[in-house]
């Protein structure tokens, strides 16, 4: 009997994907459309074999044979490329909705050529099972995907000839942006959704949550000036968001005391942070003072015990 792992880190999601893609197993692949409805592909069973393998390629290439590829929570994404993200924010939002049409297994719709025509085709949905687990995989279906006569010929060869194929044609190269496994979504490409599904919208709820428990600690004053640093502005917000999910700052609840000690005492800080008249609290007037202000929540002023020298972090593991 095979023993399936719960993933915890980025060895057992490996270890789990190896299990079920060594195995017996099957796919099936499903049409999202714009309007968020989905639709199962009608496609020939001796072509699901070959489209199969693609899919299973690329798991290989882009998680599982890739080296030193870290797994991070999105809400704590830094400066690490070679990473693939474990999605912790709202799921009952597009595509995941989608996709979770397609792991409850509903009476979904074959798709029609007539009715519900290939340009309304917004993602490809891939199902890889076998008899108890499934991985599930959504590609953003863009218009290059979608080849039409018109612009180009395309020609085949039809006996010692070639002939033209003057129809249109849907390209499936086993790539993918999310994967699904166990109940937990890893995101290969977050840009997707902030291009295409408002993400920014989540980032913007997520960032007033944390703020408001920056409030409540009492520890800056012109509370506005933070708001309005970080209000329609993703890239600042995404920030704000992962000091917040990981600061040991905020965790273990270092006295406001403490904390501005550290900044009246460090180089690099005390000309950057203000601090109030009776040093209870930091005072925020501008951007940067915003900018130092949360990098002194993310802990980012590292000292070396080697040379003592000092330090700003982009990305930090715990050791």
């Amino acid at each position: 009997m095979t023993i399936y792992i719960l993933e915890g880190n980025m060895n057992t999601l490996i270890e789990n994907l190896n299990h079920i893609l060594r195995g017996t197993i099957s796919i099936v692949v499903y049409f999202k459309l714009k309007n968020g409805e989905v639709r199962l592909a009608d496609i020939n069973n001796n072509v699901l074999p070959r489209i199969l393998t693609l899919y299973k390629n690329k798991i290989s290439e882009e998680i599982i044979n890739k080296e030193n590829l870290e797994l991070l929570k999105l809400s704590e994404m830094d400066e690490r490329k070679n990473v693939i993200y474990k999605y912790d924010f709202d799921k009952d939002r597009e595509p995941f909705l989608s996709m979770k049409q397609v792991v409850e297994d509903e009476e979904i719709k074959t798709f029609s050529i007539s009715n519900d025509t290939l340009e309304n085709i917004d993602g490809i949905i891939a199902k890889i099972s076998n008899s108890n687990h499934g991985i599930f995989l959504y590609t953003k279906f863009y218009p290059v995907n979608l080849i039409k006569p018109g612009k180009s010929i395309n020609l085949f060869p039809s006996d010692h000839r070639l002939e033209m194929f003057d129809g249109k044609l849907i390209q499936i190269t086993g790539k993918f942006d999310i994967l699904r496994y166990n109940n937990e979504y890893y995101i290969k490409k977050h840009e997707i959704l902030e291009k295409f599904y408002q993400f920014n919208d989540v980032i913007t709820e997520r960032a007033k949550s944390y703020f408001e428990e920056i409030i409540k600690i009492k520890i800056i004053e012109n509370e506005a000036k933070l708001f309005s640093y970080l209000e329609n502005n993703p890239s600042r917000a995404r920030k704000f968001i992962k000091v917040m999910a990981s600061s040991l700052v905020i965790k273990k609840k270092i006295p406001k005391e403490q904390l501005i000690s550290f900044v009246s005492n460090n180089p690099k800080l005390k000309d950057n942070i203000e601090t109030s008249e009776d040093k209870t609290k930091f005072k925020l007037k501008t951007n940067n003072h915003c900018n130092f202000f949360i990098k002194l929540l993310d802990d980012d002023f590292l000292k070396s015990e080697l040379t003592q020298e000092e330090y700003e972090a982009l990305a930090k593991n715990n050791v």
